[in-house]
């Protein structure tokens, strides 16, 4: 379906997931260790709008997590769909076959309560079958790691 401008389609097609952690501090002209006993973490959520190519990072330090669990990602993609959705009438979800953070009754629940509270008409949950979990957020994470090896990075801003 054509999205145009000012005019919300009625299905739209995200997909999302985690990545690896990120360490920080991270400086790629350093030939020792770093002076830190152990680099700060921050763990990546990716949430991509398929057809428009746009994807959105959440980006959490170590300090703030609070796992990968069902909670984190109910409440990651809670926020996309309010703050950078598009409002569609029609949701397309596709995720990787992870039992603890994504195929579990709670996700679910939240989906229903989308349609219950009609924010949504419809939800339709996809799952990449196990062992292909190539999709376009792994693409998007390896393209920003990529540029993350090549990068000095001091703080979780520079990421």
């Amino acid at each position: 379906e054509e999205i145009t401008e000012g005019c919300a389609p009625s299905i739209m097609h995200y997909s999302f997931d985690y990545a690896q952690q990120v360490h920080f501090l991270n400086n790629p002209l350093q030939t020792g260790p770093a002076y830190c006993l152990t680099a700060r973490k921050c763990q990546p959520f990716e949430v991509a709008c398929e057809p428009t190519r746009v994807q959105v990072n959440y980006l959490i330090d170590e300090s703030e997590s609070i796992g990968k669990g069902a909670n984190a990602t109910i409440s990651l993609l809670h926020h996309f769909l309010e703050e950078h959705g598009i409002q569609e009438a029609n949701l397309l979800l596709h995720t990787d076959y992870c039992v603890g953070q994504n195929k579990n009754n709670a996700l679910v629940h939240y989906l229903m309560w989308l349609i219950a509270t009609e924010r949504r008409q419809s939800v339709q949950l996809s799952f990449l079958l196990a062992g292909h979990t190539k999709f376009a957020p792994d693409r998007n994470f390896g393209l920003v790691e990529k540029a993350y090896r090549r990068t000095r990075v001091d703080t979780i801003s520079c990421i």
